[in-house]
């Protein structure tokens, strides 16, 4: 019996330099192993490219909760703001009134006086 070895175009030779006939099923075999082989390749690169979308999808779903977040800071403030002016404005309005009425009285004491 001859001791098969490979050659540089991956057919099978034996030491005596005689070509044995392939067999159709273990070409076959080759065939669907390599296909199952570039699948794995092919489904390892697709996984890999569905995991760095889905990163990408929650980095963005993160980054508009932390936007939406700021600006209801934003908006908080800017009421917050607003209410603090009005309450000032309605403490100097009472203040204007409490000295025009105690200018008036005052006036109405010393027209009552003389």
């Amino acid at each position: 019996m001859f001791r098969q070895r490979r050659t540089t175009n991956g057919k099978q030779a034996s030491e005596a330099g005689v070509r044995e006939p392939s067999d159709p099923l273990l070409d076959r075999i080759k065939l669907v192993h390599d296909r199952i082989n570039d699948a794995k390749v092919k489904i390892g690169s697709q996984y890999t490219a569905l995991e760095f979308a889905a990163d990408a999808i929650t980095d963005i779903s993160d980054q508009t909760i932390l936007g939406f977040d700021a600006i209801d800071r934003l908006q908080f403030t800017s009421e917050a703001s607003i209410l603090a002016k009005k309450q000032l404005m309605n403490q100097v309005a009472l203040a204007m009134l409490t000295q025009a009425n105690n200018a008036q009285k005052g006036l109405l004491d010393l027209v009552a006086g003389s």
